[in-house]
């Protein structure tokens, strides 16, 4: 049986954009967007930080505050797993390096 729905070329293509770049203080509160398109619909984006699970958005806008906590040096790793409406699912990750203050 020929599956014409999920496809790897079918799968959403997405970005995670900082409002602040790549690198903030700790402390700081940065504002993090998920964009995303696709052949079929974004229905959901799941959001990691650290690996640590922080919340589902299903309404564009995607976007979701970040607070840098930690040392000068270390990283935070946002990861994104975008779903649309068929079932397809894209994994995009960046990280936000701790700056001095």
């Amino acid at each position: 049986e020929y599956d014409d729905v999920h496809r790897p070329e079918y799968f959403p293509r997405a970005e995670i954009i900082l409002e602040s770049g790549s690198n903030a203080p700790s402390g700081a509160r940065v504002l993090a967007r998920v964009l995303a398109e696709g052949k079929f619909p974004i229905e959901q984006v799941d959001i990691f930080l650290n690996a640590e699970y922080r919340g589902s958005y299903k309404i564009q806008p995607f976007e979701f505050p970040v607070t840098v906590e930690g040392i000068p040096g270390e990283e935070i790793k946002i990861t994104a797993i975008v779903y649309d409406n068929v079932g397809n699912k894209t994994t995009i990750e960046k990280a936000i390096r701790i700056s001095e203050n």
